[in-house]
């Protein structure tokens, strides 16, 4: 390992780490020096989130802690934000550094960088303690999170989302915190904050940690608001076979600022004591052996429930068909509103009964809708049943609420999220490569034979999310002098929106 000397009062060793981006990190040697901590903070956060736990730790370790790319003072860069990415500036830091192996601490999104990386490189971690690290988030829940905090970054702003974060991650909020935490928040920029949110968003590869090479401890805040600790316990206790959860009390979401010198005992005694999995004694008592064949029961099918992989693939652009884990849905679309009703669903996920029946049957009265409904959902519920056994994993349904589940892959979709990406882009070859791979997708048409006002609504909006994009990738191919490209461009583009004024101006 490097002997990095301290400099200043303070024992820390700052500087920038150069690779790829420049990565700000501290060094914090101990005297005792019993082994590395390498802590890795949350998602819109610095490394001055440890500040209040730091020297709770460092009478006993060294402590090496970082920016996250695009976070504080670390540079983002032109690589795309992904696990392997944030895991490979890690491991080029700690190589730099040689760091031979540590232990992690991460919160959040900096601890599942740590549960990668323990996947990846299983010698180089001892143990990891993780805070508030979701393995698994449905994917009915993930546009819902997205697109509130969408609404928070859009005014270009971190102040908006700091303002309604920041309550909600300690207990109690004091001054003191507050004025942290603000400062950590509003050095982040909003693009690296969302770049980064769709990365805390994605589960874990479930089916990997059931091999988790690494001792973990996973830790959640008594009044945490984000993800109950109810749920947290299940997934992290019984899916990773050497894991240990505690609760942490009197605590929201950032454990490290609320319980600072609790936090530091309980990882103190988790690292320092051997990491052998216990044997549960033998009972000769035959209800308890019953009670607990019945719980691990309960355990395995929620396993089962989580780890297992259904798909509806969905074609949409420019015709329709619809797959059930490979097997195409042909028929019944034209039946009982099956399709206007699988396609409200598509895109709004979690929707009511009211409004279920406000969108399709506004005309009847409640009761009347009600029955319509209810018989639509049977007929829909059938058609997607993926095998005999009329067991239908994608459709949730009770008195209140009815939700499409399961692994979505729609055709639609993933071209609203690259046009939205490609607003974004600065390089103006990738931008028209989106244009035209778009066009000729849709070919003539688009979104044919869909009427309802909602969808019509939605095809206005990504019209006009297209012909921005369009209107800027031309003009700036008209500047840089390439004018028939544009022009080529306009072509297509005519075809499928022949009468959009934008478009006409732009050709002249």
């Amino acid at each position: 390992m490097k002997v990095l000397q301290p400099i200043g009062n303070g024992g820390v060793r700052v500087a920038f780490f150069q690779n790829t981006v420049r990565i700000r990190y501290e060094y914090h040697p101990s005297p005792r020096g019993k082994g590395v901590l390498v802590l890795a903070h949350g998602l819109g956060l610095t490394l001055e989130e440890w500040d209040w736990i730091l020297p709770c730790l460092n009478d006993e370790y060294h402590i090496l802690r970082y920016d996250l790319r695009g976070h504080g003072q670390s540079e983002a860069g032109s690589d795309p934000f992904s696990f392997d990415r944030l895991g490979k500036d890690l491991l080029d830091l700690v190589d730099y550094l040689e760091i031979p192996e540590f232990h992690f601490i991460g919160d959040s999104l900096g601890g599942k960088i740590g549960v990668y990386m323990a996947l990846s490189h299983p010698t180089r971690i001892r143990s990891l303690v993780l805070n508030t690290v979701p393995s698994y988030i449905p994917p009915f829940v993930r546009p819902i999170v997205l697109n509130h905090f969408k609404g928070l970054l859009s005014t270009g702003s971190m102040e908006s989302l700091a303002e309604e974060v920041i309550p909600r991650l300690c207990y109690p909020v004091t001054e003191k915190k507050e004025t942290k935490l603000s400062a950590m928040i509003s050095s982040t920029t909003p693009d690296s904050y969302a770049a980064s949110l769709r990365l805390l968003m994605e589960s874990l590869p479930m089916e990997r940690l059931k091999q988790f090479p690494a001792p973990s401890l996973s830790l959640w805040g008594e009044f945490d608001p984000y993800i109950p600790h109810s749920i947290a316990s299940v997934f992290f206790s019984d899916l990773l076979p050497g894991s240990r959860f505690l609760l942490v009390p009197n605590a929201s979401h950032a454990i490290f600022l609320d319980q600072p010198h609790t936090v530091a005992r309980w990882i103190k005694q988790f690292i320092g004591r051997p990491h052998k999995p216990a044997q549960p004694k033998p009972s000769e008592n035959e209800w308890f052996e019953q009670v607990r064949a019945r719980m691990t029961g309960i355990i395995d099918y929620c396993q089962h429930t989580f780890t297992s992989v259904n798909v509806i693939n969905v074609e949409l652009m420019t015709t329709f068909r619809v797959f059930v884990n490979g097997e195409e849905v042909s028929k019944g679309w034209n039946q009982r509103n099956a399709k206007r009703l699988f396609i409200y669903l598509l895109f709004h996920r979690t929707v009511t009964r009211e409004q279920l029946c406000d969108a399709f049957w506004g005309w009847l009265d409640l009761k009347n809708a009600r029955n319509h409904l209810r018989v639509s959902l049977n007929h829909l519920k059938k058609m997607l049943s993926s095998d005999d056994s009329g067991e239908v994993p994608f459709l949730m349904i009770d008195r209140e609420q009815v939700s499409l589940k399961g692994t979505i892959d729609c055709d639609l979709q993933k071209w609203m999220k690259r046009l939205q990406r490609a607003a974004d882009e600065k390089d103006i070859q990738i931008k028209k490569k989106v244009c035209e791979g778009f066009l000729d997708q849709v070919g003539h048409s688009f979104l044919p034979g869909l009427y309802d006002d909602w969808i019509l609504d939605l095809k206005g909006q990504i019209e006009g999310q297209l012909v921005s994009l369009l209107c800027s990738v031309t003009d700036q191919l008209k500047q840089e002098g390439s004018r028939s490209q544009a022009m080529s461009l306009l072509k297509k583009a005519r075809r499928i929106f022949e009468d959009n004024e934008e478009l006409l101006k732009q050709a002249t």
